[in-house]
């Protein structure tokens, strides 16, 4: 039996093969160029042809972003406002959306946006969030680096009016596009509130503290327990927020406060049922695994004290889960 090795057969079937793939390669990139090369220009003619339609029924004739504007400023507001039971409640957000579309691909877009959102020409009120809402998303849009910075801006309202219900906006779609950036800026807004004099606490708005929470800073259980330590500084819609933060983060340090702002409130002239419940719930979830003697003890003593059917109800349901 013949057991000597073959030398391997070289040929040309490799670089052939090569060969081939390339060629195959450079014509996928070239259609490829050629796609991205044609949906540019179908979306210039496309805010070409909004620009247009837009202008014609402008008072701005022929004043390109002055006619987008004077348009957005008209049909926003329309968004709070439309009938759900009609189609107008679907064809106005297509409306506004294409105008900030067609706004955003203009020639030096941001820099006529951010002048716009200075402006002085709007209504007070709910109107002017509506429109500045929608500026923003346009500036964003036309530069994301820039419109980040300007929802930094005015998500902290930094040399910047706006209304709680615009910063609200501004701080939610930084997250959306930025959420560390986004846990920065919050970071700055609640710790300048516990330091500052209590002059800047009624411009706190709670639901930053949602975001505040989820934007994973390093030292949002610092900043939260100092809010709650200086409780009696704010609203109770954003000292709830914070115990039940700090419950799902299971902070330790965090239960003896919660517990003695469960007694504060127990006796004050107006309890609030919904406040002690999450208080209820907050030290459960932080002793429970750690500590069920303290949990065990503060719940026996609530059961004792307690008479509101509210609270009753759920202290039943934590009895039950300590002795599971």
């Amino acid at each position: 039996m013949n057991t000597a090795t073959h030398p391997k057969r070289t040929g040309s079937a490799p670089i052939l093969l090569a060969a081939i793939a390339g060629g195959i390669a450079a014509v996928l990139g070239t259609i490829l160029w050629v796609r991205a090369d044609l949906d540019r220009r179908m979306a210039d003619l496309e805010s070409a042809v909004h620009l247009f339609r837009f202008e014609r029924t402008s008072q701005y004739e022929g004043i390109g972003f002055n006619a987008l504007l004077e348009h957005l400023q008209y049909w926003s507001p329309y968004l709070q406002k439309a009938d759900p039971g009609f189609s107008e409640k679907f064809e106005i957000p297509i409306r506004v959306r294409r105008i900030v579309a067609t706004m955003a691909s203009q020639p030096g877009a941001f820099d006529q946006i951010t002048e716009a959102l200075a402006g002085d020409s709007y209504d007070a009120g709910a109107s002017e969030d509506e429109t500045r809402k929608w500026l923003l998303q346009a500036a964003i849009t036309a530069d994301p680096e820039r419109g980040r910075d300007l929802y930094a801006r005015y998500a902290e309202a930094v040399e910047v009016a706006a209304s709680p219900r615009l910063r609200k906006i501004a701080a939610d779609q930084l997250f959306l596009a930025d959420k560390v950036r986004a846990g920065e800026v919050l970071h700055r807004v609640l710790r300048a509130s516990v330091d500052s004099d209590k002059t800047q606490v009624d411009r706190l708005i709670p639901d930053f503290i949602d975001l505040y929470d989820n934007s994973g800073h390093p030292e949002a259980e610092i900043i939260l327990q100092r809010i709650l330590g200086h409780a009696v500084s704010y609203d109770l819609i954003t000292v709830q927020k914070c115990i039940s933060a700090l419950g799902r983060r299971k902070c330790q340090d965090a239960a003896e406060t919660i517990m003695a702002l469960f007694w504060q409130q127990a006796p004050s002239p107006y309890p609030n049922p919904l406040f002690r419940v999450k208080c209820l719930e907050a030290v459960a979830e932080i002793l429970k695994d750690t500590d069920r003697e303290t949990l065990r003890s503060f719940v026996d003593d609530v059961d004792i004290r307690e008479s509101n059917a509210t609270v009753r109800a759920r202290l039943e349901e934590i009895k039950k889960l300590i002795n599971e």
